[in-house]
C-alpha cells in the first residue's frame, strides 16, 4: 500500500522531463495530482462508512503496534 504513495514525487521528476514550457509543467504536475487525490477520495467515498471504519482500525493497529515495540525495545535494554 505504501509503495503505491510513491508516485507523487514522481510526477514532478518525469515531468520537468517534458519538452514543455515551466508554466505547462506546472499546470500539468497540479492537475495529476488534483486527479489522483480525487480517485482517492472516490474510493473512500465508494468503500462507505465500513471501509473508513476499516482502514481507521487498521491506521491504529499498525500506529499503536510499532510504539507498543519500540517501548518493549527500550525497556529491556535498561537493568
Amino acid at each position: 500500500m505504501a509503495i503505491s504513495f510513491l508516485v507523487y514525487p514522481a510526477y514532478p521528476l518525469i515531468i520537468l522531463f517534458l519538452p514543455s514550457s515551466g508554466r505547462v509543467k506546472f499546470d500539468v504536475i497540479v492537475a495529476l495530482s488534483v486527479l489522483s487525490w480525487a480517485v482517492f477520495s472516490a474510493g473512500i467515498f465508494l468503500a462507505g462508512l465500513e471501509g473508513y471504519e476499516y482502514l481507521k482500525e487498521l491506521w491504529k493497529r499498525k500506529t499503536s503496534a510499532g510504539r507498543a515495540e519500540s517501548q518493549k525495545g527500550n525497556g529491556s535494554n535498561h537493568k
